[in-house]
């Protein structure tokens, strides 16, 4: 057994490079120690950092040589492609324009601000026209509109009001108190 020990001891003389010649208790000590000497302060750091960064942005086009290439790009562009472009800006101006549309309708019809988003999404996910389909939709389901009397709330306090407009309800006052005036 002393041959095999003195051939180990051989071995960890000639690897120094792999830990050989280092034992468990003497790597655990270094640990402690805060054994890494190769610490590189921060300022030299940021240094190697920039130098890295400015390594790498040595062949980068600039801004403006950027821009010029998007030019160039456009210009490029075949007559489909641009005709492909402002049809789909068009598709998409139409959706929007359609969807306004369809949400005024919901509104005009009486249904409320908190529930016109949900009106609109089922009455949306049906199939046919949109009207035809709001009106069978808010007939089956009257809770999402709201009376001809409707309640408002301007100082804290609820007031009732008819869906009568001013100049008739000021021309059914004044006949109401003078039967014989003629407003018309």
């Amino acid at each position: 057994m002393p041959e095999l020990n003195n051939k180990t001891e051989e071995l960890k003389d000639k690897n120094p490079e792999e830990g050989a010649g280092t034992s468990d208790t003497e790597i655990a000590d270094d640990k402690q120690k805060g054994g890494d000497e190769d610490m590189v302060p921060r300022a030299e750091a940021q240094k190697m950092a920039d130098a890295m960064v400015a390594k790498k942005l040595k062949g980068m086009p600039s801004k403006e040589e950027l821009a010029k290439y998007k030019e160039w790009q456009e210009s490029q562009k075949t007559a489909e492609e641009k005709q492909a472009e402002r049809d789909e800006h068009y598709r998409a101006l139409e959706a929007e324009n359609t969807s306004l549309k369809q949400e005024k309708l919901v509104l005009s019809k009486g249904v409320s601000l908190s529930d016109a988003d949900y009106v609109l999404f089922k009455v949306g996910k049906m199939e046919g026209d949109f009207e035809e389909n709001l009106d069978k939709f808010l007939s089956e389901n009257e809770k999402f509109v709201s009376s001809a009397e409707s309640t408002k709330a301007t100082d804290g306090a609820p007031v009732k009001r008819n869906a009568t407009t001013t100049a008739n309800s000021i021309s059914d006052r004044l006949k109401a108190r003078h039967p014989d005036i003629k407003l018309d």
